[in-house]
Formats: C-alpha cells, sequence, structure tokens
C-alpha cells in the first residue's frame, strides 16, 4: 500500500513536490493520532 503510494507520487509530482507532499501528509497524521489521544 505505502509503497505503491509512493510510486503514484513519484510518477505525478516532481521529486522536491512529492517529498514536501508526502511530509506534510506524514506531518497530519501525527497531529490527528495525537489530537485523537489527547481526546481520549
Amino acid at each position: 500500500m505505502g509503497k505503491r503510494l509512493l510510486w503514484i507520487c513519484k510518477k505525478l509530482f516532481p521529486k522536491k513536490y512529492y517529498i514536501m507532499i508526502f511530509r506534510g501528509s506524514e506531518f497530519s497524521v501525527h497531529n490527528m493520532l495525537l489530537f485523537l489521544a489527547a481526546d481520549i
């Protein structure tokens, strides 16, 4: 799943953009998990 998503990103975006997007989505997921954990 993760590898396929990475491959698609590589195809669609130039490298610097796909790294930026990957970092951004990673950051968002991390924050969401923290938020959910704090909510419990």
